[in-house]
């Protein structure tokens, strides 16, 4: 373990110093399957395997944390591939609480009827491939590193290019929607990472449904200091000419996303807790 841990402080140390210079990949039998990384580096460069997970790649190319609310990487990379996303059909899922349930239980009942569907969630639960799946199979490494590898020119090319480097999130956003779409889903299920107006995945214009589960005080030095401020927030994915349901709260919150509705000609439904 010991050895393990020094080899991956020598290999992340060696990327950021410069002088990494390859990577192969080929994949495990061992639970929770990782890939095997060859990485040359050094005066020598000399070739060291080391086992790590498929998102170690990720990392290694996205900043870590939030930035300045903004949706002009994920403009970038949608205007790469030709706006393929205006093609799909997606289930918009935002709020504080629940919104992970709601999703599974959404992809679940369409899953049930004959659909193909394409789910994307976090965080995940024990592995990271979770976090992107068709009807309930995760994303394979292999799949998942050759998305990686696909979208590196592009990462590298807005990062020289852009004062702030893309994120982690964005890079996973950018790879479910092109692994959903290659794979032709009949639907996607997608849950947002944090808020809704500038959240990552409210690059999509027109969802047949906008789901907004239960609000309350979360992530407040992003979303804002008052229940109505953080609603204001995820009522970002409530678009033109849609639908949206939410769960009935207090007046503050409810109110901000019945202004929102009118104001987007969208069809608001509002669920009621029964006794």
């Amino acid at each position: 373990v010991a050895m393990g841990l020094l080899m991956a402080v020598c290999i992340s140390c060696s990327y950021v110093a410069g002088t990494y210079a390859k990577y192969t990949s080929t994949l495990t039998n061992k639970e929770g399957t990782a890939t095997v990384a060859k990485w040359a580096f050094g005066d020598d460069n000399e070739e060291v395997t080391l086992e790590v997970p498929v998102h170690f790649f990720a990392n290694r190319l996205t900043k870590k944390g939030t930035k300045n609310p903004s949706l002009k990487a994920m403009q970038y990379f949608m205007n790469k591939y030709d706006n393929f996303e205006k093609q799909m059909k997606f289930i918009h899922i935002a709020g504080t609480n629940g919104k992970g349930s709601c999703t599974e239980i959404t992809a679940n009942i369409l899953q049930k009827q004959g659909y193909k569907i394409g789910k994307f969630l976090s965080p995940h639960l024990i592995r990271y491939n979770e976090r992107i799946s068709i009807n309930g199979k995760e994303i394979s490494d292999e799949e998942m590193l050759k998305l990686i590898e696909e979208l590196k020119p592009l990462i590298d090319e807005y990062n020289k290019i852009e004062e702030v480097n893309i994120t982690l999130f964005e890079l996973e956003t950018t790879m479910a929607l092109l692994y959903f779409y290659r794979n032709n889903v009949d639907f996607v299920v997608l849950e947002t990472g944090l808020g809704g107006l500038y959240d990552c995945t409210n690059i999509i214009t027109k969802p047949l449904v906008s789901i907004i589960t239960s609000i309350g005080y979360d992530h407040m030095h992003i979303l804002g200091n008052t229940l109505a401020e953080i609603a204001y927030q995820k009522a970002g994915i409530i678009k033109d000419n849609s639908n949206t349901v939410i769960f009935q709260s207090i007046p503050e919150v409810d109110n901000v996303f019945v202004k929102q509705c009118e104001n987007k000609n969208n069809i608001l439904h509002i669920v009621k807790e029964s006794n």
